[in-house]
């Protein structure tokens, strides 16, 4: 799909390949390619109106470099609004140096401290979480996974990034 393709329509398979092929030639690594294919999955969940993308690695295998290839793609398909919570401010500090490397650099960051004492604005917004399992325990287990259901309520699509999504499937609920 060329950039000018102002279309609403998913990529064809062909078009994926296409693109899957170019960057394979001109980077060359099956991890690449492994990443570059994720990135364009969270694109077409986007773009069939699919509110939930979720990334679920082991630490240290590109979840932050896959979230920035996400963001640059939604932003091709005209999203401006990115609001993306993870750890702490060092963190935020890492990722933003990360994402400038897709040249991804207006980005919302806020903290999970912060979902107690700040009322971030998620509408209409890609609401990414970083270690999403963070917000897993929802009901009246904490307000921090009850004000993290309220926030991606309002957004638009939601992605969660987590090594450990979950590990008992009762605390899956917050996916639902």
């Amino acid at each position: 799909m060329s950039n000018t393709d102002k279309t609403n329509r998913p990529p064809t398979f062909d078009e994926v390949e296409a693109l899957r092929l170019a960057y394979i030639a001109s980077r060359g690594t099956r991890r690449e390619e492994e990443l570059m294919q994720e990135f364009l999955d969270a694109a077409v969940a986007h773009q069939k109106g699919k509110p939930l993308f979720l990334l679920a690695h082991e630490a240290g295998t590109g979840k932050t470099m896959v979230l920035g290839g996400a963001i640059r793609e939604l932003r091709k398909r005209g999203e401006a609004k990115f609001v993306y919570v993870t750890m702490n401010t060092d963190l935020i500090a890492q990722i933003q140096k990360d994402l400038a490397d897709y040249g991804v650099d207006d980005v919302k960051f806020h903290t999970y401290s912060e979902l107690s004492t700040k009322d971030l604005d998620t509408d209409g917004a890609i609401l990414i979480f970083d270690e999403a399992h963070n917000v897993k325990n929802v009901g009246a287990e904490t307000a921090r996974a009850n004000k993290a259901q309220d926030l991606m309520a309002r957004a638009k699509m939601n992605v969660l990034a987590s090594a450990t999504l979950f590990e008992n499937p009762v605390e899956a609920r917050y996916l639902a």
